[in-house]
C-alpha cells in the first residue's frame, strides 16, 4: 500500500508516512497513547503519503497489548481514498440538485411533517429558506394547499400502511409559496424505517410542474378542438411509435380505408400489409430514406398528395381535381370510392418543419371554395400544429425528469455505499441492482466476477423482479472460454447491447443458446474495470418483452458499475486484513500462554527446591536427639546386663526402647506429614 519493501519499513518513523497537514494531529494521539499505553482509540481518518510521494486517505484502527513484557500497539491502515472521492462526487450531486428544479426535503414521520433536512434551493420554488423550515417556524403541512392538504395526508397514511412499501408518488397537489404564489409540485417520497420496521422519516423529491399543469390543461382544450375539428371536417387521424411499432388508427382512419373497428391491428405490420403491391417497395424505399435523415419529409402518393404549398407554405384551395393531374391520379387510385371534386390543403408544422397536411374534401360537384372556408382549414391546422407542439413540450419535460431522476438516483447510490461498511456492502450491491433495474425497467439485474486469473466467474449477486425466475444459483463456476464471443468484447472493455438474442450474429452460437435457455430476448452488459484489468461485468435482462436500452440505463450501469468494483474490491481487502489481524492476535496470545507457563513452571522450580532444603532441616533437628538417645539408651541395657540385680530395670529399660522405636516411627510418620503440608504450602 505504501510502497515499501520489509526491509525499509522496519525502523522508519511514523511521521514519515503522514501528511505534512496531519502530522500535527497524529503527534496529538501520539502523546495521548504514551499517557496511557492502554488507552483504547476510536478508529480516526487521515492523510498519509507514501514512499514515492503520493498523498492519499486511510482509515486507522489501533490496539494495545503486552508482548513479551513490553507494551506494543498494532495499527492498521484502510485505504478509504475511493469513499472520499465518492463523498466528493455526493457533494457534486448535491450541487446539482441545488441547481436543478428538483427539491430534495427529509421529513420527521410526525405531526405536520417537520423538516430535518431541505436542500438549498427550496427558496427558489417555496419562498422560504431552508433554516426556517431545519427550525421548525415553517411545518411542511402548512405550505401545502387547503384544499389538497387532506388528500396528501390520506396518500401518506394508505401507503405507509403497505408491507413493505418502500416509496410512492402523490397526484401531483398544489401549495402556496411565501409570496401567497399558488404551485403545482410532482411529488416522489421514499420511506425510511428504523431496525424494527417503524417509520421514522420520509424523503422526498419535489419538482414544480406548475408551468407542465398549464400546458396540460392547454392541451386538452386543443385536443378537444382538435376532436370536434376532424369531425368537422372529415378526417382521419393515426400515429406510429417508431420504437415500439405500436400504431393508433382512429375510426375514420379505418373507415375511410373500408374496414371496420378491430379488424385492423394497431401496429405497423398492418399498415405495410395494407400497402398495394404496385406501391410498397417504393413507399418503403422513402421511409427508409427518411430514417436514413435523406430526407427532411416523408410523403409517398398512397399517404398524401405532392402540391404546391410544401414549397410556397400555403392554404392550397383546388376547386376541381380534375384539373389538376396529379390530385386526380392520386384520388382516383387511392380513394375513389369517394368520388373527391374539390379539396382543401393546409400545412402541419413542428420544429419549423412541415410534417403533415390537413385535408378537407368534397364528394359531391365541384365546388368554388369561399374564403371562410379556407380561413377554416387554415385554422383546424394550426390547432393541430398547437397540439403537436405541446406534446412534444411535454416529452421534452419527461426526459428532463428522467435525466433529474437519474442523477438523483446516482447521488442516492453514492450515498449508500458512503454510509456502508465492508460487512454490508453485499446487503448494499442488492439494493443498487433493485434501484437500476427498476429504473431501466429490466427484468434482471446482476454482476458477475472472474476468479482463478479470469477463466471463471461467478454470478455474485442478482435482483430479479417480481415473477422473474433467479439465475444465480446456476451461473456459478462457468468457463470463461466457453463464452468466446461475448469474452472478446469484454477484454476489449466493450458494452455488449442485444436488443434481440433471437438476431445474435453467427460468431455468438453459443452465447445464443445460453441466453436463449434462460429466456432472455435483450440485453446489455458493461465490464467491470479495476485498474485497467477486467474485473467482471454488470448487466440488466429483459425476459418478458424487446428492448433496446437507452443511453441513460447504460450510463447508469456504467457509473454504478464503478462504485460496485470498488466496493467489492474493498470488501476483499477488508476480509483478507481481518484474517491477517486474527492470526496476528492468535500468534501473540498464543506466545503470551507459553510464556504464562514458563513462568509458572520456573516459579514452581523454585518454590520445590526451597521445600526440599528445610525438610532436610527439619530432619536433621528431628533424627539428631532421637539417634543420640537411642546409642545411650544400648550401651546403659549393656551394663546392667553384668548384674543380677537390675534385671527388673533392664527389662524396664527394654521397653523404653519399644517406646523410643515406636517414638522413632511416629517422627518419621511426622516428618513425612510435614513435609506433604510444607508442599501444598508453597503451591498457594
Amino acid at each position: 500500500m505504501l510502497g515499501y519493501k520489509q526491509e525499509e519499513f522496519v525502523g522508519l518513523n511514523v511521521l514519515n508516512i503522514i501528511a505534512e497537514e496531519s502530522r500535527e494531529d497524529i503527534l496529538q494521539k501520539l502523546s495521548e497513547v504514551a499517557k496511557d499505553p492502554f488507552l483504547i482509540l476510536d478508529p480516526y481518518e487521515t492523510t498519509s503519503i507514501k514512499k514515492d510521494g503520493t498523498k492519499f486517505y486511510v482509515e486507522v484502527h489501533s490496539k494495545g497489548l503486552n508482548y513479551k513484557g513490553r507494551f506494543v500497539r498494532i495499527v492498521s491502515f484502510r485505504d478509504i481514498t475511493d469513499r472520499k472521492i465518492a463523498e466528493e462526487k455526493l457533494k457534486e450531486a448535491n450541487d446539482i440538485i441545488n441547481k436543478s428544479p428538483a427539491v430534495a426535503f427529509l421529513w420527521r414521520n410526525d405531526e405536520g411533517w417537520p423538516v430535518e433536512f431541505v436542500s438549498d434551493n427550496v427558496k427558489r420554488l417555496f419562498g422560504y429558506t431552508a433554516e426556517e423550515f431545519i427550525s421548525g417556524k415553517v411545518p411542511y403541512a402548512e405550505t401545502v394547499y387547503p384544499g389538497d392538504l387532506d388528500k396528501v395526508s390520506k396518500e401518506v397514511k394508505s401507503y405507509s400502511k403497505e408491507k413493505g412499501r418502500k416509496e410512492f408518488t402523490h397526484i401531483p397537489y398544489r401549495i402556496v409559496t411565501k409570496e401567497g404564489k399558488i404551485k403545482w409540485l410532482d411529488d416522489r417520497t421514499y420511506i425510511r424505517r428504523d431496525k424494527k420496521g417503524r417509520i421514522t422519516h420520509y424523503e422526498g423529491l419535489v419538482l414544480d410542474i406548475t408551468e407542465r399543469k398549464k400546458a396540460e390543461e392547454a392541451l386538452l382544450k386543443s385536443e378537444e378542438r382538435l376532436e370536434l375539428a376532424l369531425i368537422g371536417g372529415d378526417l382521419g387521424l393515426w400515429d406510429w411509435n417508431v420504437k415500439t411499432g405500436e400504431c393508433y388508427f382512429d375510426r375514420k382512419w379505418i373507415e375511410m380505408l373500408g374496414y371496420k373497428p378491430g379488424e385492423i391491428k394497431p401496429h405497423y405490420s398492418s399498415w405495410e400489409y395494407i400497402l398495394h403491391p404496385d406501391d410498397k417497395s417504393e413507399v418503403l424505399k422513402k421511409l427508409n430514406a427518411h430514417f436514413e435523415d435523406e430526407t427532411v419529409l416523408y410523403e409517398v402518393d398512397v399517404t398524401r398528395e405532392r402540391i404546391d404549398f410544401f414549397e410556397t407554405n400555403r392554404v392550397l384551395a383546388i376547386d376541381d381535381v380534375s384539373l389538376n393531374p396529379h390530385t386526380k391520379e392520386f384520388y382516383d387510385r387511392n380513394f375513389p370510392q369517394y368520388n373527391v371534386t374539390s379539396t382543401i390543403k393546409a400545412p402541419i408544422w413542428s420544429g419549423g418543419k412541415i410534417i403533415g397536411v390537413l385535408s378537407v374534401d368534397n364528394s359531391g360537384p365541384p365546388r368554388k371554395w369561399a374564403i371562410e372556408e379556407k380561413n377554416f382549414a387554415s385554422d383546424l391546422s394550426d390547432i393541430i400544429t398547437i397540439a403537436i407542439e405541446t406534446t412534444e413540450r411535454i416529452d421534452a419535460e419527461k426526459v428532463l425528469e428522467k435525466k433529474i431522476a437519474f442523477q438523483n438516483l446516482i447521488a442516492q447510490i453514492s450515498n449508500e455505499f458512503i454510509n456502508l461498511s465492508p460487512f454490508d456492502f453485499d446487503i448494499g450491491i442488492n439494493n443498487v441492482l433493485q434501484k437500476i433495474g427498476e429504473f431501466a425497467g429490466a427484468d434482471r439485474s446482476y454482476v458477475f466476477v472472474f476468479k482463478n486469473n479470469k477463466t471463471k466467474m461467478d454470478n455474485t449477486h442478482e435482483w430479479c423482479a417480481e415473477g422473474i425466475e433467479p439465475q444465480i444459483e446456476n451461473l456459478k463456476d462457468i468457463d470463461a472460454e466457453s463464452l468466446p464471443w461475448w469474452m472478446e468484447k469484454l477484454n476489449k472493455f466493450e458494452n455488449i447491447h442485444i436488443p434481440s438474442v433471437d438476431e445474435l450474429p453467427v460468431d455468438a452460437k453459443v452465447e445464443k443458446e445460453i441466453l436463449q435457455t434462460q429466456n432472455i430476448k435483450s440485453l446489455v452488459v458493461v465490464p467491470l474495470k479495476y485498474y485497467n484489468s477486467l474485473y467482471g461485468f454488470i448487466g440488466l435482462d429483459s425476459v418478458r418483452t424487446l428492448k433496446y436500452w437507452i443511453a441513460d440505463s447504460i450510463r447508469l450501469l456504467e457509473t454504478v458499475g464503478t462504485t460496485i468494483t470498488k466496493a467489492l474490491e474493498h470488501k476483499r481487502i477488508h476480509e483478507e486484513l481481518r484474517k491477517a489481524n486474527e492470526e496476528l492476535e492468535k500468534k501473540v496470545e498464543e506466545r503470551t500462554r507459553e510464556l504464562h507457563q514458563k513462568h509458572a513452571q520456573l516459579v514452581q522450580s523454585e518454590k520445590m527446591a526451597s521445600l526440599g532444603n528445610l525438610v532436610a532441616g527439619v530432619a536433621h533437628e528431628i533424627n539428631t536427639p532421637l539417634g543420640a538417645l537411642k546409642s545411650n539408651n544400648d550401651v546403659f541395657i549393656r551394663a546392667l546386663e553384668r548384674d543380677s540385680g537390675f534385671l527388673l530395670y533392664i527389662r524396664l529399660l527394654k521397653t523404653t526402647k519399644v517406646r523410643l522405636r515406636y517414638k522413632a516411627k511416629l517422627a518419621k510418620e511426622l516428618h513425612l506429614e510435614l513435609s506433604c503440608q510444607l508442599y501444598n504450602f508453597f503451591l498457594i
